[in-house]
């Protein structure tokens, strides 16, 4: 049982109590406090924290929710928060491209050893939901997502070589469906990002490496 799981359903089933022991008059309990509506940002981001998928995201998103809850409550102005949030995030900015060579060497060297992006086909998406589907001799490919949500299909793709996959996503969500029988291994850079990886690919011959660079958005890579 995913411990995500089990902590989803304990926020269902306190929510629902509360509304039960409200409905019975037993005890009046206010789910509508000061800043109520920071529990969307807050609890979404404490669970993600426990998942084995990029955690960075979800610490970034449950600071943003706590602190705009004690704005909320008075305890810190809002003229503070909004002064301070540029700064904030230029910080974040920096502490991520400092740290983006933490990912593995052979990742880094198949990035680097990849054709040129002059040599590459590129798809985009602004402001749309788009759907691509690969053929079955795809060649590397840049993935643009601007304001605006993507899905590559690539699970017709006969792949037979390492690949490297790129993707530029900028408040808007990608999403890779790789194919069976290959491994996947992720380079993430970038600010309020959530890169998913549900590609394990134990023992496969070739690997797909995606160099995803994210600023509010998301990458997810999946076989499904």
């Amino acid at each position: 049982m995913k411990t995500s799981n089990v902590m989803w359903g304990f926020v269902f089933i306190l929510v629902g109590c509360i509304l039960g022991v409200n409905a019975l008059g037993i005890a009046h309990i206010n789910i509508f406090f000061d800043g109520w509506w920071t529990l969307f940002i807050i609890v979404p981001a404490f669970i993600n924290i426990f998942k084995d998928d990029d955690k960075e995201a979800a610490f970034v998103w449950l600071m943003v929710g706590v602190i705009l809850l004690l704005a909320c409550n008075d305890y810190i102005s809002f003229d503070l928060v909004w002064k301070l949030a540029l700064p904030a995030i230029l910080v974040l900015i920096g502490i991520s491209i400092m740290f983006k060579d933490r990912v593995e060497k052979e990742v880094r060297v198949k990035i680097k050893e990849s054709r040129k992006d002059a040599d590459r086909k590129t798809i985009c998406a602004t402001f749309q939901e788009k759907i691509e589907k690969a053929d079955k001799k795809a060649e590397e490919v840049s993935l643009e997502t601007i304001f605006a949500s993507m899905k590559y299909d690539m699970r017709d793709v006969e792949v037979k070589k390492d690949m490297v996959i790129k993707t530029s996503t900028v408040f808007g969500s990608t999403k890779i469906i790789a194919p069976k029988g290959v491994a996947v291994k992720v380079s993430a850079s970038g600010i309020f990002k959530d890169t998913i990886n549900k590609v394990k690919g134990k023992d496969a011959k070739y690997t797909i490496y995606v160099d995803a660079s994210t600023v509010f958005g998301s990458v997810i890579v999946s076989d499904k």
